[in-house]
């Protein structure tokens, strides 16, 4: 009997092997009806989702706005519910990822945009996809794929009005990546070409404090003179102009420091030789133990290296009225054997509380091990331009102060990689 599978190598094989693609290529041409009927539905629903976010434009007042919100954040997740594993769509596939970008999901965002572009690469909102594939993948560290995605734009779409978001989303992947020298470049690509663009701004913010994060404080001071210009009064520009008052200068002497948990500090002075990094903090603040954590992680990794980490906090009235000096100074003990306890207390969270955010509490728990000290009052704050804590410095091996951030994200962050960075790179200046 012959066989009426076809052999590897014969015709028949050929064919069968390319079919698919041949099929896959047609359906570009020609989208079936039911897949056109489906993404007009899904089309039509989304537009639903549209008008509600648009109805949260123009004045009214907080309690309007927040049930606009609610109205239309719930209308995007059942749109999501309704449509999402739908088979046979082209088109839903984009409308689907912009609702997951709605509720703020870039990860189930970036698979639809995928779909989409996979099966319409030329399709009308192909641009757009390849935006909000760039900024999805940006949104959950893809850094890779984030660049090469608004490379890609850039090369497709070299004359595009949008091209300016473009090359914004490519300068905040590149400092993401910590590559402030190449995200540098792009930023003042923007507002050579871009000077009247919306995003010109943005741009103009984001590299001034990439100057900062470069120890670029010359042209810091001078791309702020360019700002305060037009906008003298923006509280983040005051916010920079105070930061650059003390940023590649002497760092100032702490003062009033009333008692050490854990191997007890000396002076700024004393320290010099080594890298030292403050950490500013409350002991109720959850931002505040997640940084001092893995800042404890650095200083044990780092040890060798010259860094050295101090926590400093007020003295203030417990959740359980005013205490004694050595009361405050258990409490920021038991603090450092473990946060968890003491944000526990201070908050008064209930059980119910603590296991609905089991995870993150658990986390707590982990002790911190750098030394932490408590001040009489706000002065150390005010002397370094401490806005809100968690606030990270790092002082050089000379002792000039060389970055002012705040922090609060957990280990393996923006922050916690940049201080890093910061760190190894002042240790072996």
């Amino acid at each position: 009997m012959i066989s009426s599978v076809p052999t590897a190598g014969s015709r028949a094989f050929k064919l069968a092997a390319f079919l698919p693609l041949v099929l896959a290529l047609l359906s570009f041409d020609t989208v079936s009806p039911s897949v056109q009927d489906k993404d007009a539905e899904i089309r039509a629903a989304y537009e639903n989702v549209a008008k509600l976010r648009a109805a949260m434009n123009g004045e009214m007042t907080d309690e309007q706005r927040r049930e606009k919100m609610i109205r239309y954040e719930d209308a995007a997740r059942s749109f999501i519910e309704k449509y999402k594993g739908t088979p046979g769509i082209v088109q839903g596939h984009f409308d689907l990822g912009r609702a997951y970008l709605e509720v703020f999901d870039p990860e189930d965002a970036a698979k639809e945009f995928e779909a989409y572009l996979k099966l319409a690469p030329k399709g009308a909102d192909a641009d757009k996809a390849m935006l909000f594939l760039g900024d999805s993948y940006r949104a959950t560290m893809q850094l890779d794929k984030a660049e090469a995605v608004y490379r890609r734009f850039e090369s497709a779409f070299p004359k595009h009005k949008d091209l300016a978001y473009a090359k914004l989303g490519l300068a905040t992947t590149k400092v993401l990546s910590l590559d402030f020298r190449g995200a540098e470049a792009i930023y003042q690509d923007i507002l050579a070409h871009f000077a009247d663009h919306r995003v010109a701004p943005d741009a103009s913010m984001q590299l001034l404090t990439t100057y900062l994060r470069d120890f670029k404080y010359d042209q810091a001071r001078d791309l702020l003179k360019t700002l305060e210009s037009s906008a003298k009064d923006a509280p983040e520009l005051l916010y920079i102009g105070k930061q650059l008052e003390i940023l590649g200068k002497p760092a100032p002497e702490l003062v009033g420091i009333q008692a050490w948990a854990g191997p007890p500090g000396s002076s700024i002075e004393r320290m010099r030789g080594r890298v030292l990094v403050l950490c500013f903090f409350m002991m109720k603040n959850i931002p505040s133990a997640r940084t001092l954590q893995w800042l404890s992680k650095m200083e044990r990794d780092l040890d060798a290296e010259g860094v050295t980490v101090w926590g400093l906090s007020k003295a203030y009235k417990s959740a359980k009225g005013v205490r004694t000096l050595d009361w405050e100074t258990r409490w920021l003990q038991r603090y450092r054997e473990n946060p968890e306890f003491v944000i526990r207390q201070e908050l008064s969270l209930t059980d119910t509380v603590i296991q609905q955010q089991k995870e993150l509490f658990d986390s707590l728990k982990k002790p911190i091990t750098v030394s932490l000290a408590l001040t009489k009052d706000f002065t150390n704050h005010r002397a370094y331009k401490v806005r809100r804590v968690p606030c990270v410095i790092v002082i050089d091996k000379k002792g000039r102060v060389r970055l002012i951030e705040e922090a609060g994200q957990p280990e393996g962050g923006f922050v916690d990689r940049l201080i890093r960075k910061t760190v190894k790179r002042l240790a072996v200046e």
